[in-house]
């Protein structure tokens, strides 16, 4: 009972304030110690009468699970040999813990230090890199909860999937990609086995029921499981608590010494700095991982393959100093805060108000000049730029409980706060444009925002050749380019040999070209000839552009703007569509390989050369003169009414259209070499967005001044299909592009020359019958119906960077020859990086080559994190654009619908009666409180979550529904179509 002096604050009319019930709850005992009951002498004489039933049971030896009397002594001894080591692989999991050493507080303690020179790290790498078998001990993290268990099995409907004990005893399936932490064979193989299988555990029989005999033989197994388990959690948990106050030291001895830099740390390099032992146990290294992890406001995990690398990354100083100001002047209600949300309030307002007043028009900006964010406001503002991500929440965000304290109070937002809200908020108090794309800002992949925008035809001036360009002038401002060639002995002179540059219209680099020839007395054999721009003529390996090279790792091409690879002027002076070429010639590296009549590869010739008689010319042209229709294959579901097709002028193409039909000729002998081994392909096309025109001129960066605006810039929405690529002269040219890239790793191989390769593992028949199916529904382009992949829920692995000679499944290169990608040295690093090593071997006083076989796999470990990290913005990037274009589609529909203004007519709705594709089993959703399964809808290239109402409703994989859409639901940043059954 409280004091009576302390009651009113727990009196249900007076709202107490956090002062009064933190005194109030300091008054109530801390421990209440309950009075002892005695047990009532009939429960005592059934609680005697049982335990003596079952001593004499035991005694009997009757056959219950855990009393079992063993037959043998064999088997007897077999037992305790399976107690016994679990209890060594235990042991050695938690001896005794070495005392954590003083931590001293310098800044980057770790720089210089290799860790894959390290044994441990490279012992839990190797630990953790292993498939999640049974007996597995595991940390998951999803949403920023995590849970910890043994892996009982995988899932066999999905093998992304596995399902696990947890150590509470609930039985959960788990996605493999949320597992953190593993160690492997954690648990004896044996015992696990006695644990229960998939069908005895999920599925049991049609009843629901297991036998009773049984059932308590897989309890008990369970139960040693959990035991070991909970016992192992006990210890890092008090490792953990014991490493507390070291652990407050370490980002000092970690974080960058630029202050606006981001750092990088393993888990095994933090826990040098603690321990003094050369070995670390790995219970003490999943310690140090849960403190980093706890620790969200200085380490930032892993977004995508943590389990495997073990690296967090190092907040910046100057961001953890933004974060600590701004959560403090919150939590302490500073006028600050008042003062900037007044601000946005007038903002947001006008912003509104000027959103609705100019519907339609194209975008222009619009100044503020009354309104101004002082120092502390910017740090505010900052602040909320910096909480926007596209990464994985695994751990808690540093962000999350600060920013909808920032923006509720403002009462301008009645949804529920979320990241969509603070971009939202951020576009209408005048810092980003309403089309702000959110992806290129995202520091996992660092782009400048003082690059110019290069899109040709859309941004200003590219300072990149059009194809149609006729400006020969290049001027230098890069310094320490070569001025020698160092190949020029050696370079063979193609002179007047066709070079066919074919690209679109408005592409950004012509890097490549090709070139036929017949060679007389062999019929059905020729050369083919791949010339690819050589720009490592004038950049060298030693360069200090290549630190900044490798960080970008390619060029980036987003709908607003692009970012290169390279500086312009050495992209201008190494693309192939100038003009000057015709007079000085080219140099290029070529790739030359001979193709008989079943379209293999006999010979070949990798040499530096100069090419001169260069002729460019366009996809579409070159599809009109084949006599080849691609558009078809070019779906515009929200344009009313189609333009209809206009027929190109091919007279330029006329002299060389026999040259032309040959190379198609010879396309289609390798493609069908190829569908003679068990390659396909599936397609689940992603919609487009382009902007139509320019955006706005940008205005000059001043942080303290917002600038609003008007209208909206017209955009493009459309989808590629598979076939367009697969057919006509965009696969003429992609099939000599792969076709280079098997030459030279050809080459590579027979000169020991050490190489970065692409590759991708075969796939995996579950049976003939299945593989027999499959081959059998694909059409001349090895393509397979949608449906049929997702019914037969066929996995592909992902392609990855190795030096060995693998095989490409997925362009079907056998294991031996391998793939090195050599076509686009001027967009991609590891292109530029193989013609730096290609050439260090073909130079005339080649003494050792460029990269040595260690650096290669350096370069592979930094490569893969950034292009995972790529290819996650990309993602990310393609999703916010065709959302949004599908919001404001759904958004000028209803104002139609009211009698407003609109963009579309009323009776105009792609968007009702589409056919949907089943691709997923269905999901509990959490954050909409409902029961949803996945779909793929062709017309519109979106993935959309359709509501089911129970399980029992629960659709076939690989079937046909129609849907209609029912809205873009916007809980984050990755916003997703929602749809219902177009019979509903």
């Amino acid at each position: 009972m409280l004091k009576k002096s302390l009651r009113p604050a727990f009196n249900a009319t007076h709202v107490p304030s956090f002062q009064a019930c933190r005194r109030a709850s300091s008054a109530v005992p801390r421990k209440y110690k309950k009075p002892v009951k005695e047990l009532p002498n009939d429960d005592l004489s059934v609680f005697k009468r049982t335990s003596t039933q079952l001593l004499r049971f035991s005694e009997e030896g009757h056959s219950k699970p855990s009393w079992r009397k063993r037959s043998s002594k064999r088997r007897e001894l077999n037992r305790l040999e399976d107690i016994q080591e679990s209890n060594k692989k235990y042991d050695s999991l938690v001896n005794e813990s070495p005392k954590p050493l003083k931590v001293e507080t310098t800044h980057n303690d770790i720089a210089g230090f290799d860790i894959t020179d390290d044994p441990v790290f490279e012992k839990l790498s190797m630990a953790c890199a292993d498939d999640l078998v049974p007996g597995t001990y595991y940390e998951s993290r999803r949403n920023a909860e995590w849970a910890n268990g043994i892996v009982l099995f995988p899932d066999p409907l999905n093998s992304a999937n596995i399902y696990g004990m947890q150590t509470n005893g609930s039985i959960k399936c788990l996605r493999a990609a949320d597992v953190m932490f593993a160690i492997p064979s954690f648990i004896r193989s044996t015992l696990m086995q006695r644990c229960g299988t998939y069908k005895e555990l999920v599925e049991p029989d049609e009843n629901g029921v297991v036998e009773s005999d049984r059932r308590e033989f897989f309890l008990a197994a369970q139960a040693r499981v959990l035991k070991q388990a909970r016992d192992l959690e006990r210890e890092v948990e008090a490792e953990q608590y014991r490493l507390g106050r070291a652990m407050d030291k370490i980002y000092d001895s970690c974080c960058s010494k630029d202050p606006n830099e981001w750092g990088k740390v393993t888990t095994v390099q933090v826990a040098r700095m603690l321990y003094s032992t050369s070995n670390i146990p790995v219970m003490h290294l999943l310690a140090v991982h849960r403190q980093l992890m706890d620790r969200q406001d200085e380490f930032v995990c892993h977004p995508g393959r943590h389990r495997f690398v073990h690296t967090f990354s190092v907040r910046p100083q100057s961001h953890l100093i933004n974060i600590q100001r701004v959560k403090k002047w919150v939590f302490k209600d500073k006028p600050v805060i008042k003062s900037f949300q007044d601000k946005a309030r007038i903002l947001i307002d006008r912003s509104r108000q000027l959103e609705n007043s100019t519907l339609g028009e194209m975008a222009s900006s619009v100044p503020v000049d009354d309104i101004k964010f002082d120092e502390n406001e910017q740090e505010i503002v900052t602040f909320l730029k910096r909480s926007l991500s596209f990464a994985r929440r695994i751990q808690e965000e540093a962000y999350e409980f600060t920013v909808p304290l920032i923006i509720k109070d403002i009462n301008r937002y009645d949804e529920l706060i979320t990241a969509y809200t603070a971009l939202k908020f951020l576009r209408e108090i005048g810092v980003y444009t309403p089309w702000e794309d959110i992806a290129s800002k995202d520091e996992d992949i660092a782009l400048s925002s003082e690059v110019d925008g290069l899109v040709p035809g859309r941004i200003g001036s590219s300072s990149l050749v059009p194809l149609d360009s006729s400006d020969s002038t290049v001027s230098f401002t890069t310094e320490g380019l070569l001025n020698r060639d160092a190949h020029e002995t050696v370079r063979h002179d193609f002179g007047d040999l066709p070079v066919y540059v074919i690209d679109d219209k408005f592409a950004e680099e012509l890097d490549d070209g090709i070139s036929i020839e017949t060679i007389a007395g062999e019929q059905g054999s020729h050369w083919l000839h791949v010339h690819v721009a050589d720009p490592t003529t004038l950049l060298p390996i030693t360069h200090p552009l290549r630190k900044s090279i490798f960080r970008q790792s390619e060029t980036m091409y987003f709908t607003h703007q692009t970012w290169p690879l390279l500086p312009h002027d050495i992209v201008q002076a190494c693309d192939m569509g100038r003009p000057d070429v015709q007079e000085k010639g080219h140099n290029v590296l070529t790739f030359s390989a001979k193709v008989n009549e079943s379209g293999d590869i006999v010979d070949y010739k990798v040499r530096t050369g100069l090419v001169r008689n260069v002729i460019k010319l366009r996809y579409d042209d070159v599809d009109e003169a084949l006599g080849t229709d691609t558009s078809p294959y070019i779906l515009r579901p929200f344009v009313v009414s189609p333009p209809p097709r206009l027929k190109p002028d091919i007279s330029h193409i006329t002299p060389h259209l026999s040259q032309l039909q040959l190379a198609m000729k010879i396309t289609r002998r390798i493609k069908e070499a190829i569908l003679k081994t068990d390659f396909f392909i599936y397609q689940m096309p992603s919609a487009l967005v382009d902007i139509v025109g320019k955006l706005p001129p940008r205005q000059a960066i001043d942080p303290s001044r917002p600038v609003l605006h008007s209208g909206f810039p017209k955009l493009d929405y459309y989808i590629e299909l598979a076939r367009r690529i697969e057919t006509g002269a965009r696969s003429l040219v992609a099939e000599h592009m792969k076709l280079a890239c098997r030459v030279a790793s050809r080459f590579c191989n027979d000169n020991g020359i050490p190489m970065i390769r692409r590759t991708l593992q075969p796939i995996k028949w579950r049976s003939d019958a299945e593989k027999d199916l499959i081959l059998s529904s694909r059409d001349d382009c090895g393509l397979i119906p949608l449906t049929l992949q997702m019914e037969r829920q066929i996995k592909l692995s992902a392609s990855i960077f190795s030096i060995e000679p693998d095989g490409h499944w997925g362009l079907g290169i056998p294991k031996g020859e391998g793939y090195v990608r050599v076509t686009s040295p001027l967009r991609r690093v590891e292109d530029l990086l193989a013609h730096w090593q290609i050439k260090s071997a073909l130079a005339p006083d080649s003494k050792k080559l460029a990269l040595t076989e260690k650096d290669l796999l350096k370069i592979i470990e930094e490569q893969t994190e950034r292009k995972d990290a790529i290819k996650l913005i990309y993602r990310s990037h393609k999703r916010q654009w065709a959302h949004t274009y599908v919001t404001r589609f759904m958004q000028s529909q209803a104002r139609a619908r009211a009698g407003g203004k609109s963009e579309f007519p009323v009776d105009f709705n792609p968007l009702r009666g589409m056919e949907a594709v089943v691709t997923k089993f269905p999901k509990y959703q959490n954050a909409r409180w409902e029961l949803h399964q996945s779909v793929y809808i062709p017309s519109i290239g979106l993935t959309a979550e359709l509501r089911v109402h129970d399980f029992s409703r629960a659709l076939t994989l690989g079937s046909i529904v129609k849907v209609n859409a029912r809205e873009v639901y916007q809980y984050d940043l990755n916003q997703t179509l929602e749809v219902d059954f177009a019979d509903e």
